[in-house]
């Protein structure tokens, strides 16, 4: 979609510039450069940072999880702030916002569903 925007503008642009309206062409010169700066910061938003992905440490082997569950009813106290995903045998706080993405496949931060 912002390619086809951009594409337009850049269009918009050069009619401008070469047919109708020359003074008034350097708008839809800032306008494009605008556009494509904004595809520029959201692809290197997109490489640079986590996409919500929680760290390695979480993550617990099975029989770690097998005694956590076999023994949640004996320490009762310690385990009501936390829940495991029993999908990706990961550890999660109860107020952290980590749900199991069920299109992925993994615990994602963030997702509301």
């Amino acid at each position: 979609m912002s390619f086809f925007l951009t594409l337009f503008i850049n269009l918009l642009y050069l009619l401008m510039e070469y047919f109708a309206f020359p003074g008034i062409h350097f708008i839809f010169c800032y306008l494009g450069r605008a556009i494509f700066f904004a595809q520029i910061m959201s692809h290197a938003h997109t490489v640079f940072f986590n996409p919500g992905i929680p760290s390695m440490s979480l993550y617990l082997s099975d029989r770690v999880v097998d005694f956590i569950l076999k023994n949640s009813e004996e320490n009762k106290s310690v385990f009501n702030k936390y829940r495991i995903c029993k999908k990706c045998n990961i550890l999660i706080k109860l107020e952290d916002s980590i749900v199991h993405c069920e299109e992925c496949g993994i615990c994602l931060i963030g997702i509301f569903i």
